[in-house]
């Protein structure tokens, strides 16, 4: 069998996701909180308009978690496999 990857590009694809995901929900709670903030001084239909569009945008970026983490599960279980195998055909 050839092996075209490493583990480490394997590992390092599982960070990527993991940042990914971590720097998304940041972003999703500092728009939240400019949201507020933009709140106090522009509170009517339009603003309410555009924060149930936020919401709604947010909460569909949210969605993708779950299948996010498992793609990172996915990779951390090749890995595994990978450094096995590597480690038994030497």
């Amino acid at each position: 069998m050839a092996v075209s990857t490493s583990p480490e590009a394997l590992g390092r694809m599982a960070q990527n996701i993991r940042s990914f995901i971590e720097m998304q929900n940041q972003l999703i709670t500092s728009l939240k909180r400019d949201y507020d903030s933009v709140g106090a001084e522009w509170n009517d239909p339009k603003y309410r308009e555009f924060g149930a569009k936020l919401t709604s945008t947010t909460t569909s970026i949210q969605r993708t978690e779950p299948e996010l983490q498992e793609l990172i599960a996915k990779l951390m279980e090749l890995q595994r496999k990978l450094e096995d195998y590597l480690s038994t055909s030497v």
